[in-house]
């Protein structure tokens, strides 16, 4: 993803890249006349202020984060069942089970319904309900009064737990568990805290290239503009008509096979280019699933 953002946007990319899980929504994903629809489909989401009362500043009249706001996502959506369609579901590493779990064997509260799973350990951090392995209910990241600032998220002490438990993570292909171990500590970075519930502005985007070219799915164009570099910033996308507010963000890993990456359901949202049909997915190994 990382690499994807530089070569469509250089070096010095404004936007990072994520999937996530989002519901069709009447105004943001309205196409004419053929209704909502989601799959595979870009979004630029601006990020504004946490949407968790412990990560603003206390008595601010502003309402600003005590937290660093992270830069700007494109995003492409890869599941459902996401928490309505004004919602966000970013994966990353740790991010939470929700209603599923085909991460970890030994969490025998949730079993997974098919017996598999995608580690053979995994850490329970936040599991399950509290968003996984989320820096902002960790106590050392804490401040007595219970706040999350950046001065809290940034210290030795923060950060060494992280690290501590997201290096429990372990999986056959080790490929597979040190990708996740580094989505999972970057994901509670203390100068890019995506792992929290954000309000965000969003807008409907053209999906860039070589985002398309990691996640394996791309529709044929129906008129959404490109991404728009020069609003990174909440005040500038709330100067911007384009973007619409009310928007949040939650987190996810759930490890199972998405909505998106069954061709059935990509063909219900649009017309996929070529064999751009589907969402790439892997086993347990990290081979790619191709039938």
């Amino acid at each position: 993803m990382t690499q994807a953002a530089k070569d469509d946007w250089g070096n010095a990319s404004p936007f990072n890249y994520a999937i996530v899980g989002h519901d069709p929504d009447t105004v943001l994903d309205q196409n004419g006349t053929s209704g909502t629809r989601s799959c595979c489909q870009c979004y630029q989401l601006v990020y504004d202020v946490p949407n968790e009362a412990e990560a603003q500043v206390n008595g601010n009249s502003s309402g600003a984060s005590a937290v660093a706001v992270p830069a700007p996502l494109i995003v492409q959506a890869f599941n459902t069942s996401a928490g309505g369609g004004q919602n966000f579901d970013v994966y990353m590493g740790a991010g939470g089970f929700g209603g599923n779990n085909a991460c970890d064997p030994n969490f025998t509260q949730q079993p997974s319904a098919s017996g598999e799973y995608l580690y053979t350990a995994f850490t329970e951090v936040g599991e399950s309900g509290n968003g996984g392995e989320k820096a902002a209910i960790l106590t050392p990241c804490r401040t007595s009064e219970n706040l999350v600032t950046s001065a809290t998220l940034s210290s030795t002490s923060c950060q060494g737990q992280v690290h501590s438990d997201c290096s429990e993570i372990t999986a056959t292909g080790a490929g597979v568990a040190s990708e996740t171990i580094q989505s999972c500590v970057a994901s509670n970075d203390p100068s890019s805290f995506y792992h929290l519930n954000w309000k965000v502005y969003a807008k409907k985007v053209a999906c860039p290239t070589h985002l398309t070219e990691v996640t394996g799915c791309e529709l044929e164009p129906d008129g959404a503009p490109a991404a728009n570099p020069a609003v990174t910033t909440a005040a500038e996308a709330a100067a911007d008509s384009t973007f619409l507010s009310g928007y949040t963000t939650t987190t996810m890993q759930d490890c199972c096979k998405p909505t998106c990456a069954w061709q059935d359901n990509v063909k219900s949202a649009g017309t996929a280019i070529g064999e751009y049909n589907s969402f790439y997915s892997c086993n347990q190994a990290g081979a790619p699933v191709t039938e």
